[in-house]
């Protein structure tokens, strides 16, 4: 017998393959956020790059 959590899902909301649909999509949507962040992070450090590259033009 398995204890359940009463945070997580009830065994039968769980499907066949013991995965719990809720949490792997909420896990997806916080790693899409933290890669959206990742990419913007890195965007601007990129961005600052260019500017510094093109400084020595003017």
């Amino acid at each position: 017998m398995v204890m359940l959590d009463s945070l997580e899902t009830p065994a039968h909301e769980i499907d066949h393959a013991g995965v719990n649909p809720n949490t792997s999509y909420q896990r997806d949507l916080k790693l899409e956020k933290i890669r959206k962040k990742k990419k913007s992070v890195l965007a601007k450090i990129e961005g600052r790059r260019r500017v510094k590259d093109l400084r020595h033009l003017w």
